[in-house]
């Protein structure tokens, strides 16, 4: 698997060793060692040369999408994922195997995209009503909830106004 003239060469599955490879595992794929642990140097291979299909979902891409392509999307990971599972469970390639926390990561990037954009549309048609739910309403800490508004703050009792009134605060004029 290895052509020490070019320090490239190809694996078991047709992906190309490159000097990345080489530098990490060069004496080792001499030696011939890496025949004996296929498994790790499949799943090498797979991690530094990923093709389009195998990278995650970005969640800026994401937000762009509407929720019909977010629910189809998330249909074709979780399809993905048992496919994967299979194939752990069938002694199926590492690359496979490797791929795994990849999808389960892109499932969860879409669920909670989806779930923070239910949750804005939920906060919109709330907007203009007069209680609003728990769960959309700002967390905080329950000392700041607890807290007195502003215009709370600055009302004042019957007796602090009668006696506001009756002493008023003493305004002195100072002689430059």
């Amino acid at each position: 698997i290895f052509d020490e003239a070019r320090c490239v060469g190809h694996g078991d599955d047709g992906r190309t060793i490159t000097r990345e490879i080489v530098e990490l595992f060069g004496p080792y794929i001499c030696r011939g060692i890496v025949e004996h642990c296929e498994w790790y140097f499949s799943l090498l291979l797979f991690s530094l040369h990923r093709n389009k299909r195998d990278k995650m979902v970005k969640a800026y891409e994401l937000r762009s999408m509407n929720k019909e392509e977010l629910l189809k999307q998330l249909a074709e990971h979780r399809k993905e994922l048992s496919e994967l599972h299979v194939a752990k469970v069938t002694d199926g390639a590492a690359s496979k195997i490797a791929k795994i926390k990849s999808v389960r990561k892109s499932i969860a990037r879409i669920l909670t995209v989806h779930n923070q954009q239910q949750k804005e549309g939920l906060r919109k048609a709330c907007a203009g009503a007069k209680y609003m739910p728990k769960d959309l309403r700002a967390k905080k800490t329950r000392a700041m909830r607890r807290a007195l508004s502003k215009a709370e703050r600055s009302q004042k009792t019957q007796k602090q106004k009668r006696m506001a009134a009756a002493f008023p605060a003493v305004k002195f004029a100072v002689k430059a």
